[in-house]
């Protein structure tokens, strides 16, 4: 019997991933054809993942964001990736940037192996390291430290297999960090082609999507059983690669014509930075670049008694703070808190868009539609000036 050919197994996968959004309940027919296009997504990410990072020639390529938008990433964070072999030796080097944030984490396994980058093994913040004048940093992983080496140094374990970057700009004036790898353990690998190499990275790259299928539809499954509809936001621990210093809180919500929700949260006197977002029921990022779906700390206007009031509309409420769910009437709330002295109670209120005004303070910045065009145009230039691939 012969082997399938990478097409046939394309094919099969494909199949399988569709089966799976046929057994997810909560999937609404249009919900279900949207989770077809987010299967291209998926191997389209995954090529990138496994075929642009090979564990020979590392490099850091998109990881999630405004393009690849699973798993409700941050719009405020660039975030890279890249697989490595865990019994290597690797130079990191770039530059610090002015985000307000520029980590770098190990996690265990990933895309090269046919899994999500698995469970935090540790995250190195940028400003705890040594840095140049010029803003630039060179730090070593490997197994043992080299004798000859007095900078920064990670231990390498033989559970990580992937290596993720963030920076978090909380407005665009700021700069990512810049991140570059080097294997240094060995010569640069032959690339000529290598059928037996390419099957094998395939077949990862096709478990790789399988399994990001199934664990988001799952994902969601456990948050319409766990978490309430249009109330409080509760606190959770966030399950793959989210940050060690990070609280994270979420809700969903669900909103008939003309309604809206108020999300009350007194600001923490201590916080390096905050953001809220909204995700849909496929947990997929709703659309930041061109629809204020998310505001951070720097973005939201926080009213003089100290609390930051938000509107969630599918409609503009005509208030400066609000998340547009870009004509969803179901979704998610995610509310990020990092370095934070306690964790807030974020409050949820439905009302109507008519009754709006009677439910906000009389202070409320409110916003017209010219300036809200304005808005919406700086938004996505900003967005459009980052690296997104």
């Amino acid at each position: 019997m012969t082997e399938p050919s990478a097409i046939e197994d394309i094919c099969q996968s494909l199949m399988t991933m569709a089966g799976f959004g046929e057994e997810a309940p909560h999937l609404t027919p249009a919900l279900r054809r949207e989770y077809h296009n987010r299967i291209l997504m998926y191997l389209s990410h995954g090529y990138m993942m496994v075929h642009g990072s090979r564990l020979d020639c590392p490099c850091f390529v998109p990881f999630v964001g405004p393009v690849f938008f699973w798993g409700s990433p941050n719009p405020d964070t660039q975030i890279l990736h890249a697989s490595i072999d865990p019994t290597g030796s690797y130079r990191i080097s770039g530059t610090r940037g002015t985000t307000e944030i520029a980590t770098l984490m190990l996690q265990a396994s990933g895309p090269a192996e046919g899994a999500m980058p698995g469970r935090v093994l540790g995250e190195v913040d940028l400003d705890e390291i040594e840095l140049d004048d010029e803003g630039r940093f060179t730090v070593l992983l490997s197994g043992e430290r080299p004798a000859d080496w007095q900078g920064d140094w990670l231990r390498l374990d033989g559970e990580v297999g992937t290596l993720v970057t963030r920076s978090i700009a909380a407005v665009p004036e700021q700069t990512d960090a810049r991140f570059a790898i080097e294997r240094i353990d060995r010569p640069v690998a032959n690339h000529a082609f290598d059928s037996e190499a390419w099957t094998v990275a395939n077949r990862n790259l096709l478990t790789f999507c399988r399994y990001i299928s199934a664990y988001l539809l799952k994902l969601v499954e456990g948050k319409i059983q766990a978490l309430g509809t249009n109330s409080d936001l509760v606190y959770r621990v966030m399950p793959h690669g989210n940050q060690t210093r990070q609280f994270y809180c979420e809700g969903l919500f669900s909103l008939e014509e003309g309604e809206c929700l108020v999300l009350e949260v007194q600001i923490p006197d201590r916080v390096r930075y905050w953001s809220v977002q909204l995700f849909d029921m496929l947990y997929g990022s709703i659309d930041f670049v061109f629809h204020q779906s998310s505001l951070n700390g720097s973005q939201a206007v926080v009213d003089p008694d100290g609390w930051v009031r938000i509107v969630v509309s599918a409609t503009d409420p005509g208030v400066a703070n609000w998340l547009d769910t870009a004509g969803a009437r179901q979704g998610g709330i995610m509310w990020r808190w990092n370095e934070v002295d306690h964790q807030p109670a974020a409050g949820v209120r439905l009302t109507s868009i008519a009754n709006l005004r009677q439910e906000l303070p009389p202070e409320t910045r409110l916003v017209s539609p010219q300036e809200r065009a304005e808005v919406l145009g700086a938004r996505a230039r900003a967005y459009q000036l980052r690296r997104r691939w």
